[in-house]
């Protein structure tokens, strides 16, 4: 199925995998996707289209050594 826009009832969520303390394992995209897809879930969302995976641009600030935040539409 194709589509050109998302359906109105689509909103936009982060998911963050973070390393907080210095033994955590590295932050991963897999893991920023779950914690996405999750977060979709809690809402009622059963699907989850995902727009970008990057690094937090000030990880401190969340209480994290480092951290990948995935964004995307859930609907």
């Amino acid at each position: 199925e194709i589509v050109d826009s998302a359906p109105p009832s689509a909103i936009e969520l982060s998911g963050i995998d973070c390393r907080n303390k210095l033994w955590d394992p590295v932050p991963t995209a897999p893991r920023a996707i779950n914690t996405l897809k999750a977060q979709a879930i809690n809402l009622g969302k059963t699907k989850v289209f995902v727009r970008s995976i990057e690094p937090h641009p000030a990880p401190i600030s969340i209480n994290c050594w480092s951290a990948l935040v995935a964004r995307g539409l859930a609907y």
